[in-house]
């Protein structure tokens, strides 16, 4: 099978199927020999779906190319798509789907025989004619993920399988960092990865200069996952960042200055950032838990500078290429936050395995705020 598309991930999903009608409770079996796609998230696996609309609900068993075994689920229609973990695994690999009502469990096996359960069994809503069949997806539209399966067998009987307990890693002590001399958290602020990303960022410390390593989704959507050098602040102020450079590969990947009501994930803010690819970009969430907007400044790279204002619950953002010669970034933006808040450096690589690193030598904060004349300007 050759399958591209974006993903089956979020409210709608692209991908290649090749499926059967299946009515009531079964067992559907599949091994994934091979699959070739270039994205670590390229997938393939065994599905249950209730219609063929990209928004379905549906449970899916997979083998991604890069992160292993997966069990998804779509419990309602045009909802956002779950998760949980499995093993790191890669192809030839077995996969395993039952369903009994509601009650849907996935399994993965290296040999078809001693199965492991992929976290615990999903409840939801399907029904009892749905479609059953193998779904590949590359991940990038403009991609194949070309995948060979076998032993492909679906029957109404379910067995209780003799589950083999996941491996529970060893515990290990976590790795203490070398100390933060009270004068260098003063001058950049305290370090901490913002929606728990899969690979851990950091801040290194010197009196010069800050190195932030960042991973993570995005800081976009409903959510984010970034690392964070943040200092907590209180009322009306100006703060202003200068950002040497960064090595993300994603041309989306970021580093800048970023206000935030809360340390949630879901939590409103206001960003200003210099993006590896598409230059400057003032970010908001102006309610907790909504999607990000965003308006793309000039086409610039590091190193260069950035500033926001706030008075009251007016934000105002600023870039400059010597720190000097203020350019405003769109019109102001009203968001309604807290007295408190944080404000602080942030990196995302805008790719979950991988790190941009970023380097700041300028970070101040002051409860001032002048009047800025900006140079002349086109809002975006």
């Amino acid at each position: 099978m050759k399958g591209s598309g974006a993903d089956i991930w979020t409210g709608n999903d692209e991908f290649q199927y090749v499926y059967k009608k299946f009515k009531g409770n079964g067992t559907f079996i599949v091994r994934v020999v091979s699959q070739d796609g270039q994205n670590s998230w390229a997938k393939a696996g065994i599905m249950l779906r209730e219609t063929l609309d990209t928004d379905s609900v549906n449970v899916f068993t997979l083998l991604s190319k890069g992160s292993g075994i997966t069990l998804q689920q779509r419990p309602v229609k045009g909802d956002v798509t779950t998760y949980a973990k499995g093993d790191i695994v890669t192809a030839p690999y077995w996969l395993k789907l039952t369903r009994v009502g509601d009650v849907f469990t996935g399994y993965s096996s290296i040999d078809g025989k001693a199965w492991v359960q992929i976290d615990v069994p999903v409840t939801l809503k399907m029904t009892a004619d749905a479609y059953v069949g193998l779904a590949v997806t590359s991940h990038d539209g403009g991609d194949f993920n070309t995948v060979v399966f076998d032993n492909y067998t679906t029957t109404n009987k379910v067995d209780t399988p003799p589950v083999v307990p996941p491996v529970v890693p060893p515990v290990v002590p976590p790795v203490v960092p070398p100390t933060v001399s009270a004068v260098l958290l003063e001058k950049w602020g305290t370090s901490i990865d913002i929606g728990n990303p899969k690979t851990a960022g950091s801040a290194n410390y010197t009196t010069q200069d800050v190195t932030v390593k960042g991973s993570g989704n995005d800081i976009w959507g409903n959510a984010d996952q970034f690392q964070y050098v943040y200092k907590p602040f209180k009322g009306n102020g100006t703060f202003i960042i200068h950002i040497l450079s960064q090595d993300g590969k994603d041309s989306f990947a970021k580093a800048g200055l970023v206000i935030r009501e809360t340390l949630d994930a879901d939590s409103d803010n206001v960003c200003a950032f210099i993006t590896t690819g598409k230059g400057l970009s003032f970010q908001r969430r102006l309610k907790k838990g909504d999607a990000n907007i965003s308006t793309l400044g000039d086409l610039v790279a590091a190193p260069y500078w950035l500033k926001i204002t706030r008075v009251g619950n007016v934000f105002t953002a600023y870039s400059s290429v010597d720190g000097n010669a203020w350019q405003q970034l769109d019109a102001p933006v009203t968001n309604v936050m807290a007295t408190d808040i944080y404000v602080g450096l942030a990196v995302t690589s805008r790719d979950s395995n991988k790190l941009n690193t970023a380097v700041f030598d300028k970070f101040s904060i002051s409860n001032m705020v002048n009047p800025q004349k900006p140079s002349p300007n086109i809002y975006l």
